[in-house]
């Protein structure tokens, strides 16, 4: 009885993380409900729920929106190395072995959102506003 209701409980968890942070993800572009207010309360309500700071997600997400695939703003976006080809050749073995790992699956499904959580998710970093400050702090 109770090790089939943990069994269960593992992939009901995942189900709702998964779930949640979609919902979350909505609220962020602003588009779950019809008022910026209410969007941002459900999102924090959310991101309570699933250990995600929700002004501090949607600072990094609008983030990487406003500068993914522009080159001269990618150290902005923090969620992806990005190297242009040339770089990449021009690089040392070790650079382009380090490239690959850190853009591979594992990387990305594994190593990425165990960071995230443990570490990311709980530090204040200089560049954000006052709203993703705040709500770090209130996470923690």
């Amino acid at each position: 009885k109770y090790p089939a209701l943990l069994l269960l409980s593992i992939p009901s968890t995942i189900i709702y993380m998964c779930r949640s942070f979609a919902i979350e993800h909505d609220c962020g572009h602003q588009n779950l409900f019809n008022h910026k207010l209410t969007n941002d309360f459900f999102g924090s309500l959310l991101g309570f729920g699933i250990g995600i700071p929700y002004q501090m997600w949607k600072f990094i997400h609008k983030s990487h929106h406003n500068n993914v695939g522009n080159l001269t703003f990618r150290n902005l976006n923090t969620e992806i190395w990005t190297m242009t080809l040339q770089e990449y050749k021009g690089a040392s073995s070790v650079k382009q072995l380090l490239y690959r790992f850190m853009r591979s699956k594992f990387t990305r499904l594994v190593l990425t959102p165990t960071i995230n959580y443990g570490i990311v998710f709980r530090l204040v970093h200089p560049k954000y506003n006052l709203a993703s400050i705040i709500s770090v702090l209130l996470h923690n």
